[in-house]
C-alpha cells in the first residue's frame, strides 16, 4: 500500500497551498457534496379554513387555530393557512386535534384528517363573553332629598343566560377642584329585571359625593362579568341634571 504523505499540504505554483483531502478518517465525497444526499424532508400538509360565528354567521378575524400545537391566526375575512408539519409518529389521513379560540368566543375543539394534496376545513365559534346593550345614569330629586340620588343603569344580554351574569358594575369619576386631584371608583349594579332569557336590567345607586370629591361627568363605564369568566366593558356619556 502506498505511504501516505507526512505533509498534507501541497506547495502550488504561484505560492498557493492545497491541503489534500486524505480519504483516511474524512468523508471526502460528503465534504465535497459530489455524493451527499441531504436528510428526507419532513413531511408536510397545507390546511386552510374559514373560522365564522355561529350565529351571525360573519367572519372571526384573529381567532387562533391550533393543530396538534401548530398554530395560525385567522385574517379579516375569517380565513387561514397553515403548513403542517406532520410529527414522527404522524401519518397521512389519520385524525389530528384541533383547537379554535377567539377573543370573547367559547373555544372549539375538533379533529380532523391531514391529507398530502391539502385539507380544508370551516368551523364555528359561540360568543359567550356579555354583550352591554345600554348604560345610563339619572338622578331623584325630591323635597325630603338635601341632594340629588344619582342612579347608575345598564342592560346587559349574555347567550348563555341572564343568571350566567356574574357581576355589573359602573366606573365614575370624582374631581376636588381644590385639590385637583381625582380618582375613579366602581360600584355594583344589581340586577332589577329580566327582560327576556338572556337580558337583565341592572341597577344601583351612586354617591354624588366621596367626602371633598365630587361626582364629576361627562364619562363612565359599565363593566360585566360572566361565569366563564369573561370580562367585558363599554364607556358612556351622561349629562348631570
Amino acid at each position: 500500500m502506498a505511504r501516505l504523505p507526512k505533509n498534507p499540504f501541497v506547495l502550488l505554483p504561484g505560492g498557493l497551498l492545497l491541503m489534500l483531502l486524505l480519504s483516511a478518517g474524512c468523508d471526502t465525497d460528503r465534504f465535497l457534496g459530489t455524493k451527499y444526499s441531504a436528510d428526507a424532508i419532513a413531511a408536510t400538509a397545507e390546511i386552510n379554513g374559514v373560522i365564522s360565528d355561529t350565529r351571525t354567521a360573519l367572519p372571526v378575524p384573529r381567532a387562533t387555530v391550533s393543530v396538534a400545537g401548530q398554530s395560525a391566526r385567522t385574517r379579516p375575512d375569517g380565513t387561514f393557512k397553515l403548513n403542517y408539519i406532520l410529527g414522527n409518529s404522524e401519518t397521512y389521513n389519520a385524525l389530528i386535534p384541533v383547537t379554535v379560540s377567539a377573543t370573547n368566543y367559547l373555544p372549539r375543539h375538533l379533529s380532523v384528517a391531514v391529507y398530502p394534496n391539502g385539507t380544508y376545513f370551516t368551523a364555528s365559534l359561540e360568543y359567550g363573553a356579555p354583550i352591554i346593550l345600554d348604560g345610563s345614569v339619572d338622578s331623584t330629586v325630591s323635597d325630603t332629598l338635601e341632594a340629588p340620588l344619582f342612579w347608575g343603569n345598564a342592560v346587559v344580554m349574555d347567550y348563555q343566560g341572564v343568571a350566567d351574569i356574574d357581576s355589573v358594575l359602573i366606573e365614575l369619576f370624582y374631581w376636588n377642584p381644590d385639590s385637583v386631584s381625582g380618582f375613579l371608583r366602581r360600584f355594583p349594579l344589581r340586577r332589577v329585571e329580566n327582560l327576556d332569557s338572556l337580558t337583565g336590567r341592572f341597577r344601583g345607586e351612586i354617591p354624588e359625593a366621596l367626602e371633598a370629591y365630587q361626582l364629576t361627568p361627562p364619562h363612565f363605564t359599565i363593566f360585566a362579568v360572566d361565569r366563564f369568566p369573561f370580562r367585558v366593558s363599554r364607556g358612556f356619556l351622561f349629562s348631570r341634571p
